[in-house]
This record gives C-alpha cells, structure tokens and sequence, in this order.
C-alpha cells in the first residue's frame, strides 16, 4: 500500500492522502489527520508542552505538520503567535475558512522557508517520510529554529530497529518494530527526551509510545 505514494511528490501525496481520507474519515470531506490527534493522546500532550513552552520561555511557535488543526487550536492558546504550517493544501484551505485569525501557511518541510518562531512544534509528521526527506527535513527546521519539540509514534519494545526507511506515505514504521528516532543513526541529532505517551495496544503490539524529544540548535549528525 505504502509503495503506491512513492513516485509522487510530497505534496500530490499528503493532497490524496486527505483528499482519500486515509487516516480516517472526517465527516463531510473534512481533513482527518488520524487518532492520534484526537483524546487523550491531545490531552497528555499539550499538558507536556505546556510545560516545556513555559520552561523555554516561547512566545511564539510554529506548528509544523499542523494538519486538521485539532491539536493546534489548543497550542495556539499557549503562546501568543501561532502559525500553522501543512502540505497538504486542502487542509490549508479548510483551516483558513474555518479558523478565522490564525495564520496557516503552505510549504514543505524538507526544502521550503519556514515561518520564523522561538519554537518549531513537529508532532508525529516525520514518520511519515522516508529517511532522506527526514534528514532534509531535520537541516532546515533545525537552521530555522532555536528549540524543536518533536513527537513521533515509534515501537519501544523488544527487537527494536531505529529508523528503518520506507516510502513516504500515511503508514509508518511501527508495525516493523520500528520508528523515527532522533538520536539514533542515520540521524544522529542532540535531542533530549522530555517525555513518552503510551500508545493503544493494537494488532501488531502494545509497546508503542508517543515519544517526544526536545532539539535546542544543534546542526550536527543530520
């Protein structure tokens, strides 16, 4: 399934992943960007970055890979400059008309100028890419920012493999036992883990986290 997204851009992907509604309906068309941005995982999280925001003393953020907004429009209250920042262009368009006031902006991750912010919030985006589109990703936020908060959904049991690459696309590497790591080669950033959410067990396994790490400058080992 995932091999069908490869020959296309980033861009024609998460456009037909939304437009397909491939993580999961959102009534009437509406962008759906997955459970994972719904419940308590958006609970436990924002009360996490919260703090960190208050730690790090941010002011204004940019919320990379905003997708449906649902997370977002509880970290747009935590600071007072939000913008959100997504591919896909039908989720730019829907979070426009419907979220008068806030700034959302097109671009892509791994080659765009991104808006300035103290903080870049990047929350289970990067699994969704290949290991290169990461890597490129990771140079540009990084030179970008001063401080990236990064959470992705990885595998954090037994027979763990760090960063297995795949084609881009709506999966991702957890039912490999795998996941986007940070720390870990090809990668290699001076990341800090700040905290882990646990996942919903599910079909393939019950050791799955939403493990967030914290990036202050750092342009070495990506």
């Amino acid at each position: 399934m995932q091999q069908r997204y490869a020959p296309l851009t980033l861009a024609e992907t998460f456009d037909r992943v939304y437009k397909t509604q491939a993580w999961g309906g959102g009534g009437a068309g509406a962008p759906n960007s997955g459970t994972g941005s719904t419940g308590r995982y958006v609970i436990e999280y924002c009360a996490m970055i919260s703090k960190l925001l208050r730690q790090h003393e941010v002011s204004s953020i940019a919320d990379l890979g905003c997708g449906n907004f649902n997370t977002g429009r509880i970290l747009a209250g935590m600071t007072a400059r939000y913008t959100g920042v997504d591919i896909a262009q039908a989720v730019i368009e829907a979070n426009t008309r419907e979220h008068a006031g806030v700034h959302f902006v097109r671009a892509d991750l791994t080659r765009d100028v991104l808006p300035p912010a103290d903080a870049a919030i990047v929350r289970q985006v990067l699994q969704h890419l290949t290991n290169a589109e990461i890597a490129a990703a990771l140079r540009n936020i990084l030179r970008t920012y001063a401080l990236a908060i990064v959470t992705e959904h990885v595998y954090a049991g037994p027979g763990l493999a760090p960063n297995l690459d795949m084609a881009h696309g709506p999966g991702t590497r957890v039912h490999r036992r795998s996941g986007v790591f940070l720390d870990r080669a090809p990668f290699g950033v001076e990341a800090t883990v700040t905290g882990d959410i646990a996942y919903a067990p599910n079909q393939y396994t019950s050791n799955e986290v939403l493990r967030t790490w914290t990036v202050v400058r750092t342009g070495t080992g990506c």
